[in-house]
């Protein structure tokens, strides 16, 4: 299967083994599934890259079937992108439809590159302040810090609680924005939400505000093809 969007092109496999993320169903089953879900990140993540500069190195720490990596690809075409997915299934994809790029099958925190990012970018399926400061992905988070790139974007949960009527978005991401500070000298100076989650863009640096990013969806197409893939 061809999944289309924007001016990407990414082939999943007809046949995968099934997503980690909802165990019942297959990983093309989960994509044509959360299409839209899917679509309002992508639109998220082109939004937030008009944030920075032009990068010379993107790391995408949790690449899964590629979405992201094909944005970067897209909007920084000349840029050297690494990739690394702990699931050997995504690993393969990504190996298929990235063959100019750095490919690993690693736990994040155990990764080792030699050259320095500008940009690292976790798609974290559960993170949130409460479960960062119960020590919930602590492990990638100082591993990334130990890299010291320019930006840090990562996948924040948190603003699913909206539905609950119990979330002050702008008191929550200065909340968040502060304790990266003290601990990691980060501050965000971005954030782009879409659906029950939002992308969050840090920098180390002095910022003395945050700016939402307005996003737009993008629309997920679908085409089968003949292969071996």
């Amino acid at each position: 299967m061809i999944v289309l969007f924007g001016n990407c092109e990414l082939m999943l496999p007809n046949k995968i083994e099934q997503c980690r993320i909802d165990c019942n169903t297959s990983q093309l089953a989960f994509v044509k599934k959360h299409a839209s879900d899917i679509g309002k990140e992508i639109g998220a993540l082109y939004s937030i890259l008009e944030r920075i500069g032009k990068p010379n190195i993107i790391f995408d720490v949790m690449a899964g079937s590629g979405f992201s990596g094909k944005v970067f690809l897209d909007v920084f075409p000349k840029l050297k992108l690494i990739l690394n997915d702990l699931d050997k299934k995504c690993f393969g994809v990504l190996k298929n439809n990235f063959p100019m790029c750095d490919v690993y099958n690693r736990k994040a925190e155990d990764i080792e590159i030699s050259e320095t990012p500008d940009l690292v970018f976790v798609d974290f399926n559960n993170f949130t302040l409460f479960r960062f400061k119960m020590g919930v992905w602590k492990l990638i988070m100082d591993r990334i810090n130990s890299i010291h790139p320019k930006y840090y974007l990562f996948t924040d949960s948190s603003c699913y609680q909206e539905k609950f009527g119990k979330f002050d978005c702008v008191l929550y991401y200065e909340q968040l924005s502060e304790y990266l500070s003290k601990r990691y000298g980060l501050v965000i100076i971005s954030v782009a939400m879409f659906g029950n989650a939002a992308l969050v863009l840090t920098e180390y640096k002095i910022v003395s505000s945050i700016t939402k990013v307005k996003s737009k969806p993008i629309h997920l197409r679908f085409r089968h093809f003949k292969g071996l893939f």
